[in-house]
C-alpha cells in the first residue's frame, strides 16, 4: 500500500485533477503542510474509509 501511495502522489505532483489528493497537494503548495509521514499516511486511510462506509451503507 506505501508503494502504491507513493505513486499516486508522484501522478498527481505530475499531473494534478480534480480530485481530493491533488487538492492535499495544492494546499501543501500554499503553506498549510503536512509532514510527509502525515501525507503519506493520510491517503490509505480516507481510501478504506471511503471503502469501508460504502460496503456498510450497500
Amino acid at each position: 500500500m506505501g508503494e502504491y501511495t507513493a505513486q499516486l502522489v508522484a501522478e498527481k505532483r505530475r499531473y494534478p485533477a480534480d480530485d481530493l489528493i491533488s487538492q492535499l497537494i495544492a494546499s501543501e503548495d500554499e503553506g498549510d503542510q503536512l509532514n510527509q509521514d502525515e501525507f503519506m499516511s493520510m491517503i490509505p486511510l480516507l481510501i478504506f474509509a471511503g471503502h469501508e462506509t460504502t460496503s456498510n451503507l450497500i
